[in-house]
């Protein structure tokens, strides 16, 4: 089923595109200002709304709520939506009102608090009262809300932002290197505003310093928390002791010199390799580590690898790794985007945007067979969408059909 919303006209063509993701999130006035013209354009007649999971039938409309000066997406009471369609799962309409922690973010003046699952940092000993709590009435420490931000989100959240703030503002006289320390630094320098309730990650953070480190960390908040830890994964691990694999990690402003041990449960390991499609390294690994005595190696609590660039960059693919390979090359400036955060994306989210051209180039990687349907509808949505935006140039490449990367746009005179 494709979360893809379109807007037609009277005679069936496609005016524009959105992913479901715009109708949530973001700021409502922003919304509003791009609902409004298509409510009195549906209420006009001139147009229909189509949802992914049905195109041939208008399987929606716009409503407009007084009592809250807000645009919702509502569905058709007529029709029956595909059984895996949020329409089916969800009920009759899709808000453009955020809820506090619709990303697992939420930003407060200028801070990042972060909504994660308790079992991911809370030690045991919380983690059980959390448990025996969290059925009261007040739910103890675990919040009523699925808005959870899962460990590899967080270290995507926080390896994007430290490699676009570089990119913006230093990367023009010392563009980042192989060895991972310009983004290191980054990544260390921003783990401030990074936080769990008041807790900034800075202050339990574990840069690969010797393994009683950890320990003093786990102290110096009573034991409540695990440390957390993003380091650079020297490879991948073989050795498996008593169901657990060991790692091998370090801290690139160490020059690999410095390798330190750490432990992750195989299933743990084994279901990130899956969800990482198998793809071979450099990475980040991070998440929150304990150590449970003064003779066991720090543990993984919670675990999560982050493909990487050789240059630091945060990527999803082989291909998108060949393409941000090819742009370090170059020395391009490029950023790497997490959320639709221009209104004028639709909900979509680029896999980069090149600032070194005029106008900005939105840059696109296809690399899946037009079998998978859905993938190719969002390929053909994307397409059609960011190439229509005049604020933007538009640059992709149809890895699958092609394996030689096109020319990248020229970047812009100095």
């Amino acid at each position: 089923m494709s979360e893809i919303i379109r807007v037609k006209n009277r005679e069936n063509k496609i005016l524009e595109q959105f992913d479901m993701s715009f109708f949530k999130g973001g700021t409502s006035t922003e919304k509003n200002i791009k609902l409004a013209p298509l409510k009195r354009d549906y209420d006009a007649g001139l147009i229909t709304i189509h949802c992914g999971c049905l195109e041939e039938e208008p399987l929606l409309s716009i409503a407009y709520y007084q009592s809250t000066g807000n645009y919702f997406l509502k569905k058709r009471s007529l029709h029956v939506h595909d059984e895996d369609c949020y329409f089916s799962r969800n009920g009759n309409t899709y808000s453009n009102v955020s809820s506090e922690y619709e990303s697992g973010v939420k930003e407060v003046e200028g801070n990042f608090i972060l909504n994660i699952h308790p079992l991911d940092f809370l030690k045991q000993e919380t983690k059980d009262n959390c448990n025996a709590s969290s059925s009261s009435k007040n739910g103890g420490y675990i919040r009523k809300s699925i808005h959870y931000l899962s460990i590899f989100s967080l270290l995507n959240t926080i390896g994007s932002h430290a490699w676009n703030r570089y990119i913006r503002y230093e990367a023009g006289k010392n563009y980042p290197t192989k060895t991972f320390v310009e983004i290191y630094n980054s990544i260390q320098s921003l783990l401030s505003k990074y936080c769990i309730g008041d807790l900034p990650l800075k202050e339990i953070f574990y840069a690969g310093e010797k393994e009683g480190k950890v320990f003093i960390i786990e102290k110096s908040v009573g034991f409540k928390y695990g440390a957390f830890t993003m380091l650079v994964l020297e490879d991948l691990p073989t050795e498996l002791n008593g169901g657990y694999y060991i790692i091998n990690a370090y801290n690139p402003n160490k020059g690999g010199s410095e390798l330190r041990k750490l432990r992750v449960r195989k299933e743990i390991l084994d279901k990130e390799m899956e969800a990482r499609r198998g793809l071979e390294g450099p990475y980040f690994v991070g998440g929150f580590v304990t150590k449970p005595s003064s003779k066991e190696i720090p543990m993984f609590q919670s675990f999560a690898l982050l493909p990487i660039s050789d240059y630091g960059a945060p990527i999803q693919s082989s291909y998108e790794r060949r393409l941000y390979n090819e742009l370090g090359k170059q020395k391009r400036l490029v950023q790497r985007p997490t959320t639709s955060y221009d209104v004028n994306w639709n909900g979509f989210i680029p896999d980069g945007i090149l600032i070194d051209t005029e106008p900005k180039t939105i840059l696109e990687v296809f690399g899946m067979s037009e079998n998978n349907i859905i993938y190719h509808q969002t390929k053909i949505a994307k397409k059609h969408h960011f190439s229509s935006l005049e604020k933007y140039n538009y640059w992709d490449w149809d890895a699958y059909k092609d394996d030689q990367i096109p020319a990248l746009p020229l970047r812009m005179n100095k």
